[in-house]
């Protein structure tokens, strides 16, 4: 974790909690603010604007589960899959680093993008510098920068579905695909959270989240047991 992309990296690390928790995303962050010894998120980041920053000895134990007062919270997957990598590069002489774990982080001085590994996820920028020098202001740069995160968040895809069955990524002649986890078979597949209803190539194409509201794949099923009387 940089420290330029700390705040960032905290919102990354509550999704993560939050996915493997099973609890809303703002519990996630409260928890998070908590190990850092702030009393919740709001009160992390109004003290964050007046230039506060957690001991590296804090952060070191937040990314470090064995270390962490709090381990089963804290016990966050690198990749979900037990993989990460981080790379550093420079767009027109600015420098960044890139960081590939369950989803893509790329920053540099002043800025950040946030790309989820489901490609329905719109990338989220984030500028912490409105300087006028501040390299993500400039459109030809941005794009150059979203295009290293779109071809990084191709990897991850790719190394996410390596073990996946065949039919979990390409579905048969009959519209039939396989859920990665459950590795139930269907041709029609509903969400938990939106109530939609896809079909194997709209979820295959999607990573297996719900295309209309990126629901995680634990939360999609060939049954929508939850209308039953």
């Amino acid at each position: 974790m940089t420290h330029r992309n700390d705040l960032q990296s905290l919102k990354t690390i509550a999704k993560r909690l939050a996915r493997r928790s099973r609890i809303a995303h703002h519990k996630a962050l409260d928890l998070i603010s908590s190990q850092l010894g702030q009393a919740h998120w709001n009160a992390l980041t109004a003290a964050w604007e007046k230039g506060w920053r957690p001991e590296p000895r804090m952060l070191e134990e937040l990314m470090n589960p064995k270390a962490s007062a709090d381990a089963n919270v804290m016990a966050i997957p690198v990749l979900g899959i037990g993989l990460g990598v981080e790379e550093h590069g420079s767009i027109d002489g600015h420098p960044y680093s890139l960081e590939i774990d369950f989803e893509v982080l790329m920053g540099g001085n002043g800025w950040s993008i946030l790309l989820e590994h489901a490609p329905s996820e719109s990338p989220v920028i984030e500028v912490y510098d409105h300087n006028e020098n501040n390299p993500i202001l400039n459109p030809e740069f941005r794009t150059k920068a979203l295009a290293i995160c779109h071809e990084a968040a191709d990897r991850l895809r790719a190394h996410i579905a390596v073990d996946w069955p065949r039919r979990s990524t390409k579905p048969d002649a009959d519209g039939q695909a396989q859920h990665p986890l459950s590795k139930e078979v269907s041709s029609e597949w509903h969400c938990l959270h939106c109530d939609g209803a896809f079909s194997g190539a709209q979820m295959a194409d999607n990573m297996w989240h719900c295309p209309r509201c990126n629901a995680t794949p634990i939360d999609i099923f060939a049954e929508p047991f939850w209308k039953a009387a």
